[in-house]
């Protein structure tokens, strides 16, 4: 995982054209950049499961 300047860990992942298509249409549909999306469900999905050890 590489560091950003704030010092987050950034981690790379790759998906297929037709994902990142899925997920830019669900995001237009949000008015949301897919990076904001992605965190969002993620934090939704944390909230759910009960592990909120990490702090937003």
């Amino acid at each position: 995982m590489k560091k950003q300047a704030n010092g987050k860990k950034v981690i790379n992942a790759c998906i297929s054209e037709d994902e990142y298509n899925f997920l830019k249409k669900v995001c237009e549909r949000h008015s949301m950049t897919v990076t904001m999306y992605l965190r969002n469900l993620i934090r939704t999905e944390m909230k759910k499961s009960g592990d909120l050890s990490h702090k937003f």
